[in-house]
């Protein structure tokens, strides 16, 4: 585990981490981004993690998407949530 630039982060395969290394768009492949301890847990809306290097979502996590509350159903869910992704997400109540 690394702390930069006020996050955290894990290597994704065993390897030394290096100064010349750093997370970031040129390392994207050595590091992923942990979720925020204040993050777990929360409902939170959606945000597309695979792009952003995140850890995926995990089964129970709850997020807002177009109106509605979202419950992952596997772990490691890359998918957008949406009818569509029934094998993924479990559409909850309207958004108040």
């Amino acid at each position: 585990m690394i702390r930069h630039a006020g996050d955290l982060y894990r290597t994704r395969s065993q390897h030394l981490v290096l100064g010349h290394y750093p997370p970031g768009i040129d390392a994207a492949s050595l590091y992923l981004m942990i979720v925020p301890p204040e993050e777990e847990g929360a409902t939170l809306p959606w945000e597309n993690r695979h792009d952003m290097q995140k850890e995926l979502y995990k089964i129970g996590d709850i997020v807002t998407h177009n109106g509605y509350y979202w419950t992952s159903k596997i772990d490691n869910n890359a998918h957008e949530p949406s009818d569509a992704a029934y094998a993924a997400w479990e559409k909850g109540d309207p958004l108040p």
